[in-house]
């Protein structure tokens, strides 16, 4: 299906492009609301989106349309739009006109096509709020004649031309630094519950740096709800015990050697950074200790795991058990863009924090069998 958007009431043209059929939103919007978009239509201040049952209408567009980026309004509004749709979804009644009025654009999208093209900014990711403030998240590339404060200051100075009452903060660290900041901060810990966990503390200290750099207090950033009143047994490696733990509100649910977490305890550096790696020793046991797709589907969950590797079989011909038992086939990593949540490149973004890369990362299963995998910066394996 081919997307069509007609731009009404205003200075803008017809387009009937192929660019928007696969439009990440558009998609996401389809999976959750189980129709398809068939019509867009652009006035001068609004974006109706039309399906054959439904029609969703998100208001105040004068920003977006100066600017003609309407894939980026879809991804801006889609957790509003998600919100709406379920409500009515609840009700069991049809979504008629649906009203949304749209997020504030603080930046426009030329602007910011401007600071990836001259500043070479890497792994670019900005965030519009609508307090008048703009996260950018990314890595700097230091050219020969310029410092990274030059850089830095360059990029706030051409983004104030465009609104002078922005607020603009910077994440200061290198990577280096980051990691190295969560090896000071929180090493010992994270020591302590690798070890006691059968994990190696290289992968925590990994993926502590990527999801938080330490500065969050959800530092393993765990989806509560996601793993709420799930029971999980872990063995300790300690002691060769078996431990029982659930995320829960309602302790009393449960029996008295079942270790019970709430959400406010989660807050707590070492029990985030201990259930963090027990989640993560619960991927490797559902994917036979497979460290890419484990890592993975830490980020984006079993379910979607499991329908990245068959999307992966069902293009390259490989049988899914043999994609879980060989580490070292990455095959996988080109059909991560089914995921609809998470983050695309989560293995490559953490194992860039893995240092010494020709030393093995260790992970014991139950009956203390040791599975090692050497991976280097670029996410493959050896």
């Amino acid at each position: 299906m081919i997307y069509k958007f007609y731009y009404n009431n205003g200075p803008y043209c017809i387009v009937d492009s192929e660019e928007y059929k696969n439009a990440r939103a558009l998609y996401r919007l389809k999976k959750l609301d189980n129709n398809d978009y068939e019509k867009i239509v652009a006035g001068k201040n609004q974006l109706k989106l039309i399906s054959k049952e439904n029609v969703v209408i998100i208001n105040n567009m004068d920003q977006y349309m100066k600017t003609k980026d309407l894939q980026r309004c879809l991804e801006d509004n889609y957790p509003i739009i998600k919100n709406e749709l379920k409500k009515t979804h609840k009700t069991n009644k049809p979504l008629k006109n649906t009203k949304i009025n749209a997020k504030k654009v603080i930046v426009g999208s030329l602007t910011l096509s401007m600071l990836l093209g001259s500043y070479k900014l890497k792994d670019l990711n900005i965030t519009n709020t609508n307090d008048n403030k703009l996260k950018i998240d990314s890595t700097i590339e230091q050219e020969n004649d310029s410092t990274i404060e030059e850089i830095k200051e360059n990029v706030i100075n051409d983004i104030k031309k465009e609104n002078s009452s922005l607020s603009i903060t910077f994440d200061n660290l290198s990577d280096s630094e980051k990691a190295l900041y969560v090896q000071q901060t929180y090493g010992d810990l994270i020591e302590k519950y690798s070890t006691k966990w059968g994990i190696d503390s290289r992968l925590i200290t990994a993926i502590l740096t990527q999801e938080s750099g330490g500065k969050d207090e959800n530092l393993m950033q765990i989806e509560y709800n996601a793993w709420k009143n799930q029971l999980i047994e872990v063995k300790n490696f300690n002691d060769d015990s078996t431990v029982k733990i659930v995320l829960t509100e309602d302790p009393e649910l449960y029996d008295s050697d079942v270790i019970t977490i709430n959400r406010t305890e989660l807050k707590n550096p070492k029990t985030n950074i201990s259930v963090g790696t027990i989640l993560l020793r619960f991927n490797l046991k559902c994917f036979n200790y497979n460290i890419p797709i484990s890592l993975t589907s830490y980020n984006c969950g079993t379910g979607t795991m499991n329908n990245i590797l068959d999307e992966t079989c069902r293009n390259t011909g490989y049988i899914k058990e043999e994609l879980i038992n060989d580490p070292t086939n990455l095959e996988f990593l080109n059909y991560r863009y089914i995921m609809t949540d998470g983050d695309q490149n989560y293995f490559e973004n953490v194992v860039r924090y893995i240092p010494n890369y020709d030393e093995e990362l260790q992970i014991w299963d139950e009956n203390n069998e040791l599975h090692a995998l050497k991976v280097s910066f670029e996410g493959k394996t050896k």
